[in-house]
């Protein structure tokens, strides 16, 4: 259902945020409403998800297009959460938010969530935790934004970040390091909030000197004193054009 599909980005800066959106039953309602996907991008998901229906759903407004997506589940949402690393938040249990996702029936059938927060292993549903660098530390996920396109390869562990041609055709990014840049004063900005938001959480939680999740976060010491390389279970996802070989 959501391996190799084009996805929209749906941003939040922290679980909180997501948590109350997500509870909103009239969440989708809301995304058409406010236009947060536009017309061209539904259209690029489209071509990519579901190609035979592309050539008739040429002509609909957005708000036909966006519903017909959500009936034939061709719309993706990727929903990305933010601030939740080791070192912004303590690198909390990302389970309420897909508990959210999955009590709404419509929503369990379009949505991956990503983040740099973790997951225990009783998640259900499309899910990419430990995202490194995590977001305070200038990772990836800090300079998306909702509307971005993304292509989700769950099989080949691998997302790209994808510009859309007039045609409607997506293809891979290579300027990612471009809109980083263009989007740095964003960027800082959810930094800072992040840093206020990281004094309610006790110190002794916060995890600075660690590893990042791609080495298991353990202290630095511990991992100085190892007789032997972490070697993950799993090959890392990467972010193309954003993170080589990093999950």
């Amino acid at each position: 259902m959501f391996d190799n599909k084009v996805a929209q980005v749906l941003y939040f800066e922290n679980e909180e945020d997501a948590n109350k959106e997500l509870l909103d039953d009239r969440l989708l309602e809301n995304l058409k409403q406010r236009e947060v996907f536009q017309k061209s991008h539904l259209l690029a998901q489209l071509k990519k998800n579901d190609s035979a229906s592309y050539q008739e759903c040429l002509e609909m407004n957005t708000e036909q297009l966006f519903d017909y997506m959500i009936e034939n589940e061709s719309l993706k949402i990727a929903i990305i959460i933010a601030g939740q690393g080791p070192e912004a938040y303590g690198m909390p249990e990302m389970f309420t938010p897909m508990q959210h996702i999955n009590t709404n029936r419509k929503m369990k059938k379009l949505a991956t969530v990503i983040s740099d927060g973790r997951y225990s292993g009783v998640t259900f549903g499309a899910a990419i935790g430990h995202m490194t660098p995590e977001a305070k530390n200038n990772g990836g996920i800090l300079y998306l934004q909702s509307g971005d396109l993304l292509h989700i390869g769950l099989r080949n562990k691998k997302i790209d970040f994808l510009e859309v041609r007039e045609d409607h055709e997506v293809e891979v990014s290579n300027r990612f390091n471009q809109i980083t840049n263009q989007r740095n004063e964003v960027a800082n900005l959810r930094k800072e909030r992040m840093n206020r938001r990281m004094k309610r959480v006790a110190a002794s939680n916060r995890m600075p000197y660690h590893t990042d999740a791609s080495e298991g976060v353990v202290p630095h010491l511990i991992k100085d004193e190892a007789d032997k390389d972490y070697v993950p279970i799993l090959k890392s996802v990467s972010i193309a054009n954003v993170e080589k070989e990093r999950i």
